[in-house]
């Protein structure tokens, strides 16, 4: 009985050792033969060696919680990235601006506002700074940020009484990337689920979650991927094409497709408010995202059509959705909303992914908003 027991024993703990080893093999054949290395990309082809650098500082970095938006950068300083003790990303300002004679521009977005892909002085506001300077500028772009978590940063700085003279929200990409996921309320942010599992979370629950994350967690994602990948083989239906299978539910459920476009536009609006009823300026900006209009991606995976049921997922949820958004801004014709969704519909490599781009994607957008700033506030400037 002793030796049987002893036998059965170790079986066990054979198996455990080698579930534990193949979810850790798991996790590194995910992160280095799936992920694509961005630095490879004809975007960096003359500076591989300084991108390396840039996505090595933006994997250092780490989020702190903050209230009301959840979460904010930890101050961080590396070869080409820095986060400030207010957790928002800052360049060297341009020699014209360091007076601030002309007030504060604040840029809210997500992480293409940020600038994944970029160092400090080729983001959206670096580069706006470089050909539109005498602002005071602050990027208050957050990886993975909502309009709405936008909104409550705004809401948070006007607590401050910090100025408030022209605000730019930058948003439409995490709409559908973030909260047409499957499991998102609204409205939510990307952090939803891994907040509510450690506030409602009891010692039994911690205990499955550990083992989950030691001996399942990498292991079953592979095999969901391979699965998917196997799926990807076949020709797709478009009428009978599930998008939830793989992620997104607001292509087949309208009701939520248009409560999300619906829930950005109030954000637009309240932020509008806010800025104005204080005196500001306020513009709201649909970017550009991969799969709507026609940049130039045949770089990338993605860029392949039919090439991965999970992007064709994302391409008709973007599709239908930029569609519902584009025509309720119509409607409502404010003439503080612009599109540029067609920024990137050139002959240049500017993505790196769906919706990150390098500097020159960047440069694109910060030129834009000059042009919309010398057209719109030079002239309220000549009218008062």
């Amino acid at each position: 009985m002793r030796k049987g027991f002893k036998v059965i024993l170790y079986n066990i703990l054979i198996l455990l050792s080698l579930m534990v080893l193949i979810n850790w093999l798991s996790g590194v054949y995910m992160r280095k033969v799936l992920k694509p290395d961005k630095t490879e990309l004809p975007n960096y082809k003359d500076e591989i060696e300084y991108a390396k650098k840039i996505y090595a500082d933006y994997r250092s970095t780490e989020n702190i919680y903050k209230p009301f938006v959840g979460w904010t950068n930890k101050p961080y300083r590396g070869t080409t990235l820095t986060i400030n003790e207010a957790g928002d990303r800052v360049h060297e300002p341009n020699k014209a601006s360091l007076s601030g004679k002309k007030g504060s521009i604040r840029f809210f977005g997500g992480s293409t506002m940020w600038g994944v892909g970029t160092d400090d002085q080729n983001t959206i506001p670096a580069l706006f700074d470089t050909v539109h300077p005498g602002y005071t500028i602050y990027n208050h772009g957050q990886i993975a940020y909502t309009s709405r978590q936008s909104l409550a940063r705004l809401t948070n700085l006007i607590y401050k009484n910090e100025p408030i003279d022209k605000v730019v929200f930058y948003d439409g990409v995490n709409e559908v990337l973030i909260l047409c996921r499957n499991e998102m309320e609204l409205p939510s942010h990307l952090k939803l689920t891994d907040f509510k599992q450690k506030l409602e979370a009891t010692f039994q629950s911690k205990v499955v979650g550990a083992l989950n994350y030691a001996f399942l967690k990498n292991t079953v994602e592979l095999t969901g991927k391979i699965r998917r990948g196997l799926s990807d083989k076949k020709e797709i239906n478009l009428k009978s094409f599930d998008t939830s299978e793989y992620g997104y539910d607001c292509f087949s459920n309208p009701e939520k497709m248009e409560m999300v476009a619906e829930g950005l536009l109030k954000c637009w609006e309240m932020a509008h408010s806010m800025v104005t009823s204080r005196g500001g300026d306020f513009i709201a900006i649909l970017q550009p995202v991969s799969y709507v209009g026609s940049p130039k991606v045949d770089h990338l995976e993605m860029g392949k059509v039919g090439s991965n049921m999970r992007s064709e997922a994302e391409r008709l949820t973007y599709t239908v959705f930029y569609e519902i958004l584009k025509a309720k801004i119509k409607e409502k014709d404010y003439d503080w909303i612009y599109d540029l969704s067609d920024a990137f519909d050139l002959d240049k490599y500017i993505y790196v992914d769906a919706c990150h781009v390098s500097a020159n994607g960047n440069e694109i957008i910060a030129k834009r908003i000059k042009t919309i700033f010398e057209e719109k506030f030079t002239h309220s400037l000549v009218e008062n």
